[in-house]
């Protein structure tokens, strides 16, 4: 970490997640390990205080237990969010209004954290029509009493020599690799043996992982395959859409960027053939906007429709019908991706 930010010529902060897991009585204290990581790395700490609040809801450790845990003084940068209910857990899901004891926590956290240099509100861009330009007001306003009530900021303190917990050196806990695979492949709807991977299985809070993963899943394939994703959805309906992913997941891990995901998607939509019209079409479309983003070339695509009428329904968000079809070529160009 202190590499890092010499290389990067800035300082650094890790930021307080979120586990929907239950606590295990062979790990660290939330708090206890974030302390623990900052003080090793001399780095700072981005509090995301409805993240130890999303925690604090679903069993792990409380609010005040965490932040007693904590450095303080290298807290550089507070997140407020909103979230949502599921299964009886509590998401961290950037959506809707930040909840008033929120704020609470956070105005609390500002009085002992003169080093905090900003205060951001997170909002999925989806979820900003729902809130409301009123409601978006509200919650900046609600923000800037917070931020005019801290004290003033000083200067950051030279580190203060503390010992690390005795559990940090990854001893104290098994096998750490071996608790990751586990969970990994859990998240990913797979069926690990060996008795920590049943431990884990166990865990219900597994399968929010598992729901979670998946929904980020099924954005890339939005993001990367708009259009083919809503002809799907307007043929099968969200049933068998969802049936569709479902049967790619069950073969196929995550991968890491939304593009590869996409191809990965299309390369499984292409061998299984769907019966579907203009699917064959949307998708060869799609995945040569990829191709020119990437690589900046032009490509020709062949269609059995015609491209301007099929492409125009489904941005519009219509079922393509009573349109040309026929032998038509489209030329899909870097300007175009």
């Amino acid at each position: 970490m202190e590499r890092l930010a010499e290389l990067l010529g800035a300082p650094l902060a890790i930021e307080t997640g979120v586990s929907y897991l239950k606590p295990r009585e062979d790990e660290l204290r939330d708090g206890e390990f974030t302390a623990a990581v900052a003080e090793a790395a001399d780095c700072g700490i981005l509090l995301d205080v409805h993240n130890i609040w999303t925690n604090q809801l679903n069993g792990r450790q409380p609010i005040a237990s965490y932040l007693a845990d904590l450095p303080l003084d290298r807290v550089w940068e507070l997140h407020l969010a909103g979230g949502q209910e599921h299964a009886g857990y509590w998401l961290d899901t950037h959506s809707g209004a930040i909840p008033d004891e929120v704020l609470r926590v956070a105005g609390d956290v500002l009085q002992r954290t003169p080093n905090v240099g900003a205060l951001i509100f997170e909002l999925m861009p989806e979820q900003v029509a729902a809130l409301g330009d009123d409601g978006l007001r509200r919650q900046l306003e609600a923000m800037h009493v917070l931020w005019e009530g801290r004290p003033a900021p000083t200067a950051r303190p030279r580190p203060v020599d503390r010992a690390l917990p005795p559990a940090f050196d990854g001893n104290g806990g098994g096998d750490v690799q071996a608790w990751e695979d586990a969970l990994g492949a859990l998240a990913i709807g797979l069926e690990p043996p060996g008795e920590l991977a049943a431990e884990l299985a166990a865990d219900p809070g597994v399968g929010v992982v598992r729901t979670m993963v998946q929904a980020t899943r099924a954005g890339s394939f939005v993001t990367s395959l708009r259009l083919s994703v809503r002809l799907i959805l307007m043929h099968e309906g969200e049933h068998g859409t969802r049936a569709l992913m479902q049967g790619f997941w069950d073969g196929a891990g995550p991968e890491p960027f939304a593009g590869d995901e996409g191809l990965a998607f299309a390369e499984h939509l292409a061998a299984r053939s769907p019966q579907l019209p203009f699917l064959a079409d949307v998708l060869a479309f799609e995945l040569a906007l990829m191709r020119a983003a990437i690589s900046g070339e032009t490509t020709t695509v062949h269609f059995s429709a015609d491209p301007a009428e099929l492409l125009g329904a489904l941005a519009e968000g219509r079922m393509p019908e009573d349109i040309p079809l026929g032998d038509y070529e489209f030329d899909v160009s870097p300007q175009a991706a």
